[in-house]
């Protein structure tokens, strides 16, 4: 694993994390074994599954930051 993963892993985590404690998904205090957990996922899947999971997530979190921008913005 190099150092573009590691970074690109860690920002797809927080994003992650950010969208439980929106929706309250889980109590504050678990927050970092969400974090845990989401990497974990990431981390141990075959390389394959890992570039998908990369570009989903991207592609899905992004998404979801323009609407809330453009949202309050409108």
């Amino acid at each position: 694993m190099n150092n573009e993963m590691i970074i690109t892993i860690s920002a797809i985590v927080a994003s992650y994390v950010t969208v439980f404690k929106s929706f309250n998904l889980v109590d504050t205090k678990f927050l970092p074994l969400v974090a845990l957990m989401i990497a974990a996922v990431f981390v141990l899947v075959p390389n394959v599954v890992y570039e998908k999971l990369v570009l989903i997530s991207t592609i899905g979190l992004g998404a979801a930051g323009v609407y809330q921008m453009t949202k309050r913005n409108l």
